[in-house]
């Protein structure tokens, strides 16, 4: 489901990004959400996966 306003982010969201950030965010969820519409409606699961975290790398 897209995000129609600011307020409705998931609270990481608005906790740790400043708002012109939260505007950039709503604008590229909503649009990968469109782009890659599943008719199997598994898109929200896919959109809303987090990304693996990043290994530290080599020391």
């Amino acid at each position: 489901m897209p995000y129609e306003q600011i307020t409705e982010l998931p609270t990481r969201v608005k906790s740790h990004l400043p708002l012109h950030a939260q505007e950039i965010y709503l604008a590229a969820f909503d649009n990968a959400w469109k782009e890659y519409a599943d008719p199997k409606n598994a898109r929200e699961k896919k959109a809303k996966k987090r990304p693996p975290t990043a290994s530290p790398g080599p020391q």
